[in-house]
């Protein structure tokens, strides 16, 4: 037995915060078309099929979706589920019969069975999700694709605003004499420091560029990035 917990935390506080706070009953396919609501769009990573799931409110290519009737707070939950702190998040497909019961048209049943195969997925099956962050810790380069990709807005790039919103900033400097003798326990003890900062500056970048378009100014207005 180990003599410390596989996890540190629990699913529970972060769950009754959750069904507080969204409701314990939503589901966020009926958030899909209620246009006095936000667009939701919510990674989570499923270590089975090893593929990242971008759980949105109003899909710009597909719908409806398999998980269309899964609530809200689940959905949450699995995307805040990192390693090591929370355990992760089963999230169940659904099965044959609640799909013949929640859609009529054949056309529809077949497009959502068809979703869940090319994914590799199978109907009233139970998978494992954990953070988003595994694949993407900084959204915020999907998020411009996705508004550019939902057909009834329309969006342009001058017609988006970014608000990015971190939990820290990497402050300490490693030096060639530092890392140079760093074997495979060193790199594991930094990899939060090191591996996850690099990705999210360049989509920062990324960003930046993307909304700057042909000025600096352009960026400054419509950008924003706060990390604590």
């Amino acid at each position: 037995m180990l003599p410390f917990p596989i996890n540190l935390y629990s699913h529970k506080g972060l769950e009754d915060s959750l069904q507080d706070a969204l409701g314990k009953d939503t589901k966020i396919g009926e958030i899909t078309d209620s246009s006095q609501k936000p667009v939701l769009l919510i990674p989570a990573y499923d270590t089975l099929t090893r593929r990242t799931e971008w759980f949105c409110s109003n899909n710009p290519v597909d719908k409806p979706l398999w998980y269309n009737d899964i609530e809200v707070w689940k959905i949450c939950t699995a995307s805040a589920s990192a390693p090591t702190f929370f355990p992760p998040r089963e999230l169940k497909t659904p099965t044959k019969e609640t799909i013949e019961k929640m859609y009529v048209d054949q056309t529809v049943r077949d497009h959502i069975n068809l979703n869940l195969t090319k994914k590799g997925r199978d109907l009233g099956e139970k998978y494992p999700f954990v953070d988003g962050g595994i694949a993407v810790n900084n959204p915020a380069i999907m998020a411009i694709a996705h508004a550019i990709l939902t057909p009834d807005r329309q969006m342009n790039l001058d017609e988006i605003a970014i608000l990015s919103i971190g939990t820290g900033t990497p402050t300490k400097p490693y030096t060639y004499k530092e890392v140079k003798n760093w074997g495979m326990v060193q790199w594991a003890i930094h990899i939060n420091d090191l591996f996850i900062p690099a990705p999210n500056e360049l989509t920062s970048d990324v960003c930046w560029q993307l909304i700057r378009g042909k000025s600096d100014d352009n960026a400054k207005v419509y950008y924003a990035l706060i990390s604590g």
